[in-house]
Parts: structure tokens; C-alpha cells; sequence
């Protein structure tokens, strides 16, 4: 099993919910699927979004090497999570994004409909137990 070098650019977060920084990833890989893969469990990566792959693409070992001390020498990994102003030039607004914002009555129906269901749970249980008791001690309860 040889690995081929890959350069996988995806987008990093930890620069606001509605912007990314495109950072290319050095990685080792069968074949490109695996390394979008492989690049998309790295630390910074924004894994909730389904378009966090940007581009994959198959390099020498030259440029694989050249690329993971860029990446090692890289701004944002030393203080882009705490001085965003290194990185402005950098930022890219993040195409279509829907921010949810969650109302007070969506907290409160999903609140209420929780709680229903364990009353319901509860009720079902102690009926269960009233009837196993009536048979086993043969009393009402």
C-alpha cells in the first residue's frame, strides 16, 4: 500500500460563524477520497458544514514538505483564536449561510413535549406496578 501526497484545502474556523480561512492541509492518503477524509478530521476544520472540503489535489513530496512547514509556520494556529486581526485579510464570508435562531417558544414546545413524555412514561410504569401488585398481593392500590 503505497500513499500518494495530497493538499486538501478546507475551511477553518475559530473567525466568526459566518466567515472561514481556507488552510491546505498536507496529508498522506490512498487515494483523494480518503484524503478529504483525512483533512476533514483536522483540528479547526468546520465539520458541521457539508461543503468544509474546498479542493483535494494529488503533489510531489517537494511540495507536500514545503506545504507542512507552511502549515506549521502558519499565523492562524499560533493567535488566530485569540488576535483575529492578524488574519482580516484572510477572512472569507461564508457563502449562504443560515444562521438559526432559536425562539423562546421553540424552547418551550420542545420543553413541554419532553416533559409530556415522561409523565406519560411515569404513568404507564406505575400502572404496571399497580397491576403487578393487585395480582401478587391480590389488593387495590
Amino acid at each position: 500500500m503505497i500513499k500518494d501526497y495530497f493538499l486538501v484545502c478546507c475551511k477553518c474556523g475559530h473567525v466568526g460563524r459566518s466567515n472561514f480561512i481556507r488552510i491546505i492541509f498536507p496529508v498522506k492518503a490512498l487515494n483523494a477520497r480518503e484524503a478529504a477524509v483525512l483533512g476533514r478530521k483536522r483540528p479547526g476544520v468546520k465539520h458541521d458544514h457539508p461543503d468544509a472540503v474546498l479542493w483535494v489535489r494529488e503533489v510531489e513530496k517537494m511540495e507536500f514538505l514545503a506545504a507542512l512547514s507552511n502549515l506549521k509556520n502558519d499565523i492562524y494556529w499560533k493567535s488566530a483564536r485569540r488576535n483575529q486581526g492578524f488574519l482580516v485579510d484572510r477572512l472569507e464570508a461564508e457563502p449562504e449561510y443560515k444562521h438559526v435562531i432559536k425562539t423562546v417558544s421553540d424552547e418551550k414546545a420542545k420543553k413541554s413535549g419532553s416533559r409530556n413524555f415522561r409523565h406519560y412514561k411515569n404513568k404507564v410504569i406505575e400502572d404496571e406496578i399497580r397491576v403487578l401488585i393487585a395480582k401478587e398481593y391480590r389488593m387495590a392500590v
